[in-house]
């Protein structure tokens, strides 16, 4: 698990790398959408195994019985799954993509279940200030739940000289996350836990 900082000022730090989030990605910006069935011949932004298996789905939009559901003609990908974020655009059903942050558009970062449920102030929404290396800092959402710290948008990684790409991008160590619970990320508005 990889620790934060509480800076005293209502923000917290963490160090980490950066492992590449394409969730939420579903073709309305690059025609690519993140993930997409076994066997369809359509490209994909990750391997499939990153969005779990039959029976236990993550990331990826499923009807009442579990089965994903797969983008239909009137969509950006039509016949691709329907790739979902924590942060939700509630104007939207939610098996329309546009509901969900664009991986490839959103610079957004991934925090684990136990930093949104451990500190004061809702998180999901939140502004991020981002730096790796010799690059500007760069004003992110948090967008996403995960397992752990360490994990940002393909439009993160683009924007910080990151290799972007889920299957083979990322970085070790280096990046700096500072995060500000209860601190609405610019256009965005705050979800509760």
């Amino acid at each position: 698990m990889i620790a934060y900082t509480d800076n005293g000022d209502g923000s917290y730090t963490v160090n980490c790398g950066l492992n590449i989030d394409g969730d939420g990605a579903n073709g309305a910006t690059g025609g690519v959408a993140c993930y997409v069935p076994a066997g369809s011949g359509l490209p994909s932004l990750d391997y499939l195994a990153n969005a779990g298996s039959p029976g236990d789905w993550w990331g990826i939009y499923c009807d009442v019985h579990g089965v994903p559901l797969t983008q239909d003609a009137t969509m950006p990908v039509p016949g691709a799954y329907i790739s979902t974020t924590s942060y939700q655009n509630l104007q939207f059903q939610a098996s329309d993509p546009q509901r969900y942050l664009d991986a490839v558009a959103v610079p957004f970062i991934v925090v684990p279940r136990r930093f949104q449920t451990s500190v004061p102030g809702a998180v999901l929404g939140c502004k991020a200030i981002v730096t790796y290396g010799g690059v500007s800092p760069v004003t992110a959402v948090v967008g996403d739940i995960g397992p752990d710290f360490g994990e940002g948008s393909i439009a993160l990684a683009k924007a910080l000289g990151i290799p972007g790409t889920p299957k083979s991008g990322g970085v070790n160590s280096g990046v700096v996350m500072q995060i500000f619970p209860g601190v609405a990320a610019p256009g965005f508005q705050l979800e509760p836990a």
